[in-house]
């Protein structure tokens, strides 16, 4: 939990799939570029850092 926002919090945000936020921190599903930069801005965070 980052920001105080769970895997499943964050998906709902960013109109996903319930599991997808836990797939992509694993590197079993890409995400589009749009929901990168949805992510930063949410995270407020560079989308540099969420490659780290």
């Amino acid at each position: 939990m980052l920001r105080g926002l769970s895997q499943e919090r964050l998906s709902e945000i960013i109109s996903a799939n319930d599991k997808f936020v836990g797939h992509v921190e694993r590197a079993e599903r890409a995400p589009s570029l749009k929901k990168l930069i949805k992510i930063a801005q949410i995270l407020d965070t560079d989308i540099k850092n969420l490659f780290d």
